[in-house]
């Protein structure tokens, strides 16, 4: 008899302890709010989702709740963390004589020795750098004037957009819709007026990361001379 009382004592308090409820407020750092909310309805607790505040409210059975918050841990992890793309841009300015020509980083010299191969410019020199960094599938706008060109007062103006760069396979980094635009200024002949032309240079680049790629080449502020771009890349994890 007393056995039967202590297994029928037991039993109850088990039971008491199953139907027993809580409530709990789950923070969502990460996961769409509502998303988790739909994804636990199989666990059959109450929950309530509030966006505004991203947070899920849970009701239910203390061991059906202890389940819901373990989910929740796995559905609410941060996404996986995209590689930045690190671009390096420089504005060279190539003229027929080597006089016209300046200092070169050391990096950059292996790539103005080839083009003095293929172009008849001989001198060279680096009018401006154009250093930025953007996400995965990420876009770029840079705006900025040349160190040296143009007229007295008047510098020449760039914008150098990237639609979209991303990182394809074997570290090769595509930019789609890349643009270099320039506005030159320019004094009329026989005037002392200022007018402005503009340049471009568009394409779109694959760029093997470390390589140096001459991407084009416009005019540029005088007679015999033109801006060559040439970018290079890097993916930055």
């Amino acid at each position: 008899m007393k056995r039967l009382l202590c297994f029928i004592i037991c039993a109850s308090l088990s039971l008491a302890q199953d139907l027993s409820r809580v409530t709990r407020v789950i923070e969502i750092r990460h996961a769409d709010v509502r998303a988790v909310s739909e994804t636990l309805g199989p666990f059959g607790a109450g929950v309530v989702p509030n966006r505004e505040l991203r947070v899920i409210t849970v009701n239910g059975p203390t061991a059906v709740v202890a389940a819901i918050e373990e989910a929740v841990k796995k559905l609410d992890a941060p996404p996986p963390q995209l590689p930045n793309i690190e671009l390096t841009g420089y504005l060279v300015v190539a003229s027929l004589q080597s006089s016209g020509g300046g200092p070169i980083p050391a990096d950059l010299q292996p790539a103005v020795n080839q083009l003095k191969g293929v172009l008849q410019y001989q001198g060279f020199r680096v009018v401006d750098t154009l250093l930025t960094r953007t996400a995965q599938s990420g876009s770029v706008e840079l705006r900025g004037l040349t160190s040296s060109g143009g007229v007295e007062g008047q510098r020449p103006a760039y914008e150098f957009k990237v639609g979209r760069a991303s990182e394809g396979q074997n570290r090769v980094v595509r930019l789609t819709g890349m643009s270099l635009n320039l506005k030159i200024p320019q004094v009329v002949k026989g005037s002392a007026h200022i007018q402005f032309h503009e340049a471009n240079i568009r394409a779109d680049v694959d760029i093997r990361e470390g390589q140096k790629v001459v991407v084009g080449k416009t005019s540029f502020d005088v007679p015999d001379t033109a801006l060559i771009l040439i970018l290079t890349a890097k993916v930055v994890n």
